[in-house]
């Protein structure tokens, strides 16, 4: 049976996985929009969006901080 540190540091590392496939995601609705801006070339059509870039740009940086963060903590509990 595993500890429940064991078990919290397992949900974290698979907490970490999902965010980082979900990351990948994020990036890729990015250039999709990119691109369509850059085909579409709508002047309406392109500032909506350029709007769902920046929100999915801040989801890459949220994403990005809570990686990090649960990284570290992983970190800290090894030297523990």
């Amino acid at each position: 049976m595993r500890s429940s540190m064991a078990l919290d540091r397992e949900t974290v590392r698979r907490a970490i996985a999902y965010m980082e496939e979900a990351l990948a995601f994020e990036e890729a609705a990015v250039k999709r929009y990119l691109d369509h801006i850059a085909s579409i070339r709508h002047p309406h059509v392109n500032a909506l969006l350029e709007g769902i870039v920046r929100t999915e740009r801040g989801h890459m940086a949220e994403l990005r901080a809570r990686i990090e963060a649960l990284k570290r903590q992983l970190g800290e509990d090894e030297t523990r």
